[in-house]
């Protein structure tokens, strides 16, 4: 159930099996519902539209893709972006005003993203029981990798459902945007799912502040090695399952923080 890290061609959770890397083919449902839409524009200034769909019947309760709309005039629609930026607009107004150019119809669209999320009850800090959603399987096209489209379907779901749980493996990549991108926009704490109780927040180095660390190397498949080198400075339970019972969670920032 946690922080383990894995190789990218590794990545799924082993017992769910239906949760296809092409993008175009969205997971098993004996019914699948769209929920709402949302824009934002990545950091090469591409349109995406995001669609939440819940998926009946389905290893996984909620999913998110990202469809990258084409412009008739790019260089055009990169002028607004940076003129509506000046003018404090929020990034979901940016994409919501680019939108409304209809600069995309006609145009190509490109499936580009999707993550699946289900339902992860956790103790908060009082001792209640709330919900949380936790995420279950992650895909960018690599094309659009680090371009900002990941962090902000995440940060969605946290303003919608408040907690938001790392996914139970993770590659170099997935684990990074734990440990860097989502430090910069909320809090991530790490939580014991065992004792259900909050550990301590989530500091630099993939350490949390007091040093506990919450990522562990990962199963001994021949690529621990490759995956210590790839973590970099990071910190790494050298244990292989050693942190079988933690998560991250990201929630929003307190005021007063």
């Amino acid at each position: 159930m946690a922080p383990s890290l894995i190789g990218q061609a590794n990545r799924l959770i082993p017992e769910i099996e239906d949760y296809s890397k092409v993008l175009s083919e969205m997971p098993r449902a004996t019914r699948i519902i769209a929920l709402g839409e949302f824009y934002f524009i990545s950091r090469g200034f591409d349109l995406i539209r995001f669609t939440e769909y819940e998926l009946v019947d389905s290893a996984y309760e909620r999913c998110i893709v990202g469809e990258c709309l084409e412009s008739c005039d790019p260089d055009y629609q990169e002028q607004e972006v940076k003129r509506l930026k000046r003018a404090g607009y929020t990034p979901l107004e940016i994409g919501a005003e680019i939108e409304s150019y209809k600069l995309h119809v006609g145009q190509p669209v490109q499936t580009v993203f999707r993550v699946a999320y289900c339902e992860f009850p956790i103790k908060d800090k009082s001792g209640v029981k709330v919900s949380a959603k936790q995420i279950r399987g992650v895909f960018t096209h690599a094309d659009y990798m680090g371009l900002g489209i990941a962090s902000f379907a995440y940060l969605y779901l946290v303003d919608k459902y408040q907690y938001l749980v790392c996914d139970t493996l993770q590659t170099i990549k997935g684990a990074t945007l734990w440990a860097v991108s989502m430090r910069k926009h909320g809090l991530v704490e790490i939580y014991d799912t065992k004792n259900e109780n909050f550990i301590e927040e989530l500091g630099e180095d993939a350490c949390g502040v007091s040093g506990f660390i919450p990522w562990d190397i990962g199963k001994s498949d021949g690529g621990q090695m490759r995956r210590r080198e790839e973590w970099g400075t990071n910190k790494i339970n050298l244990t292989p399952g050693a942190c079988t019972h933690i998560v991250n969670i990201l929630s929003k920032r307190s005021m007063n923080q």
